[in-house]
């Protein structure tokens, strides 16, 4: 049984791929780079194409590597698509690197399947460094191919992963391509990120080079901000929040949260980033205890508080809720901590580490009802002052 396009459909569509003016690297097209040699060998340039041209669906803010474009295009349409092991006509796949199967290198491969037909899967790919030499070029000359692998093997035992975007596939829209070239199209996009640590990407009242912009300020200012992004046009992304235009590589998406909470233990800092040994604090949850604090993103562990930093996830548990620290497990000893439990200053090269608890006691001390033994310090601290 036959699904999808035939190999000369699949062919024919192709072709539409390689009359679309599309930049050479270093270029970017929608989040990915150009392509080269030739402007259209890169294989996340041909699936982002594919979803900007073929789909309905929201385009990631950047695309990554090959093997990892399944994964950014389920995060952008979190609750739309599933990860399959099989392919389907009209799937997106990507590979595992330093594949021997596909002979794939670090940043693996991505792909559409273009159609089934009986034992054979019918993709469209491209590739990077390599020239084009026909849609049915093979390597070297294999830029932009249309291949064949075999139904029962190309899946998930041989490293490839599948979205099935039939639901979404709407065929090729003819308007797509009708702009000028060099002309970009703004697009409305609904993202939250986290604008990235030493960028030094400008602000600006115009995507960057558009005749008429101007600079407004350095994205750098915005550093560990959560903020919202709104438009898109070409690699360049509007935020309200910052009241301009950006390169995409500025920002780093984040879960996206809207929700009031309440800050409800001590021991814990605020930060400019998800913490990390060396962060810029802003303070301690201390501050906060029994307050609301808005919350817009996640990150791993961490909450962002709105226009305050981000925060452990802990410190918004009650202590009914916190996990139970036992004898064996791991802590780590905090930054805001002080003074052991005995009162001996505790040296700054001994916090943010990781400790064995050896023993557990009663206390009530400070805003502590335990304290415990650390094993590779053999001294006291409260429980304030460690985390899971």
């Amino acid at each position: 049984m036959a699904t999808g396009l035939t190999k000369n459909q699949a062919k024919t569509f192709m072709q539409k791929y390689l009359d679309t003016n599309l930049p050479f690297y270093p270029g970017v097209y929608y989040g990915t780079y150009g392509g080269s040699p030739s402007s259209h060998s890169n294989c996340t340039l041909f699936t982002t194409w594919f979803l900007k041209n073929c789909t309905n669906l929201t385009l990631p803010t950047q695309s990554g590597n090959g093997y990892q474009t399944v994964d950014f295009v389920l995060n952008a349409n979190k609750g739309k698509l599933v990860k399959s092991n099989i392919p389907k006509a009209f799937s997106l796949f990507s590979i595992t690197p330093w594949n021997n199967n596909y002979y794939t290198q670090g940043a693996g491969h991505t792909g559409i399947v273009l159609g089934i037909d009986g034992n054979t899967v019918i993709t469209g790919e491209a590739n990077f460094g390599s020239t084009f030499g026909g849609l049915d070029g093979v390597y070297p000359n294999n830029g932009t191919v249309v291949t064949t692998h075999p139904l029962s093997t190309f899946n998930s035992l041989t490293g490839v992963t599948f979205i099935d975007l039939s639901r979404y596939y709407t065929g090729w829209n003819t308007n797509q391509n009708t702009k000028p070239e060099g002309e970009e199209e703004m697009v409305e996009i609904n993202k939250r990120v986290m604008v990235k640590k030493d960028v030094k990407y400008t602000v600006d009242t115009l995507p960057w080079g558009k005749k008429g912009y101007i600079k407004i300020n350095g994205i750098d200012s915005f550093a560990g901000r959560v903020i919202d992004l709104t438009q898109q046009m070409g690699s360049y992304l509007y935020s309200p929040q910052t009241k301009g235009w950006t390169d995409f590589k500025g920002f780093e998406e984040v879960e996206t949260i809207n929700k009031t909470m309440v800050v409800k233990r001590a021991g814990f800092t605020v930060d400019q980033f998800p913490w990390f040994k060396g962060v810029t604090r802003f303070g301690v949850s201390a501050d906060y205890i029994n307050k609301e604090v808005k919350v817009t993103g996640k990150k791993g562990a961490y909450y962002y508080m709105d226009n305050i930093g981000w925060i452990d996830e802990k410190a918004f548990l009650d202590d009914a809720q916190a996990t139970d620290i036992k004898i064996g497990d791991k802590v780590m000893l905090l930054e805001t901590a002080s003074a052991y439990q005995t009162g001996e200053t505790i040296p700054s090269s001994l916090k943010g580490k990781s400790y064995t608890v050896m023993e557990i006691k009663n206390v009530t001390q400070s805003k502590s009802k335990k304290a415990f033994l650390l094993k590779e310090l053999m001294s006291w601290v409260l429980e304030q002052d460690v985390k899971k």
